[in-house]
Order: C-alpha cells, then structure tokens, then sequence
C-alpha cells in the first residue's frame, strides 16, 4: 500500500467523472492520495474545480483558461480567474500555454492568452501549470520573458529544452507514459534531469478510478530515483512534512 501520494494534475470535473465522481474521490484517501490538484481549463471548469475543492478537504483547484479555448473567453475574464484566484483552496494559475498541434488554432490569440495569465499569476504570487505542445520556441522565449514559478505538465520536449526549463527554477512533470513499454525516450529525459542533479520533476495526472499497477510502478520509480519527500507540497505552497 502506497501512501503520501499527491497526484499533482487532475481533471476530474470532467464528463468522463459523471457517473462515479464522488465515489472516485470518496475513495483517494484509502488508496493513498493525501492531495489532488485539479487544473482548470476554462472559468466554468474552474469554478466546478474549486466546488469540488469546498466539498473535499484533501482537493484543491487550479484556475485558467487552456490554450485550445484560446479566443472563446469573455472580455472579463482576467477579473473572473482573479476572483475565483482569491478562494482560499486555489493553488496556482493552470493549465494554461500553447499548443500549436492541430491546424486551425490561432497561435496570436494564444501567446496573448498565456501572457495576460502569466503576469496574473505573477501578481497573485501563484505558480503556473505550462502545457505546451509543439511550440518550443515560442513558449521558451515567453517563459524567460515572465520567468514564473510553476511547472511544465506532460513533459515531451527533449533533454536541452529540459535544461532551459530548469534553468528559469521550473518544474518538469511526467506523467503515467513513464509506465509504458515504449518510455524509453521519456525515461531518458526523466534520466537526464536526474544526471543532472535538478531533481525537480513531479509526477502528474494519475486518475484513480480503479487499484491500477501502473500508478505502483511510476510510484516505486519515483520512491527509487529520488527517495525525496514534500516536492509537491513545496510546489504548491504546502510546508508540512509528507
């Protein structure tokens, strides 16, 4: 039984949680979870995020607007993510950044996006959480213009854009394709930081639905690589002892 496990990025306002939310969530504490995190992704799913983060003591919430619903937020919605920022279970601004995957997405709209929420954030004194999708210039270069405390979620870039990250104090986050047959190129960036004596890597977005193998090997990694405890409750401003 593994305990003292913080899953650092979450989604469970969404639909696919319908059914059996709060038995999912009922259920964390007995497998182990102190802390979930709950990214928010619009002013909607941040406000479902922070209703869920009332009703349990151990969630918390994040608040932003993710990048793919770039152009769709209302003219106020930097004083709305400022309000719900104010609740006292609002842990960091996120998942906000870039993502320039598909055709179609309006990159402008998107770096005004990040750039708006990173001084927010900044002014709030709150952490990010960075998702970034083939855009390593761009989200590079705007990383060190604002040079937030936060992290990179879902980390996938390569080893030297690793070392650009680590270089502005951030996190890096990996998440459950650690697990798989065919990680070798994420363990070698995972392997990489660790070379390098930044162990500053958080482990993310483990949805606890069921008594699954893969979160016990991704947490004896962990346990193996690192043997460090309180990572994630430094990341999010949590000081006591895990």
């Amino acid at each position: 039984m593994f305990t003292q496990i913080f899953d650092t990025h979450s989604h469970y306002t969404d639909s696919a949680f319908d059914a059996d939310r709060h038995e999912v969530l009922s259920a964390l504490p007995e497998a182990g979870i102190v802390h979930a995190a709950l990214a928010g992704t619009t002013l909607e799913d941040s406000t479902a995020g922070i209703a869920l983060a009332d009703r349990y003591d151990y969630i918390y919430a994040a608040v932003g607007i993710h990048p793919e619903t770039a152009g769709q937020q209302p003219a106020d919605y930097l004083a709305q993510l400022e309000q719900l920022a104010k609740h006292p279970k609002v842990v960091a601004i996120g998942e906000i950044g870039l993502d320039y995957h598909y055709e179609g997405y309006d990159r402008g709209s998107q770096s005004v996006l990040l750039r708006e929420q990173l001084d927010l954030a900044k002014q709030l004194d709150l952490p990010v959480i960075i998702h970034a999708r083939d855009c390593t210039e761009d989200y590079l270069r705007i990383l060190q213009e604002f040079r937030p405390r936060g992290v990179v979620h879902c980390f996938s870039g390569s080893a030297e854009t690793a070392r650009e990250v680590l270089k502005l104090g951030m996190y890096i986050g990996f998440t459950g394709v650690l697990t798989f047959k065919n990680a070798k190129k994420a363990f070698g960036r995972c392997g990489f930081i660790y070379f390098l004596g930044r162990w500053k890597v958080l482990f993310q977005g483990l949805h606890f639905r069921r008594d699954c193998q893969k979160i016990r090997t991704l947490v004896r990694f962990y346990d193996g690589l690192s043997g460090r405890r309180g990572k994630t409750n430094a990341f999010y401003g949590f000081h006591q002892q895990a």
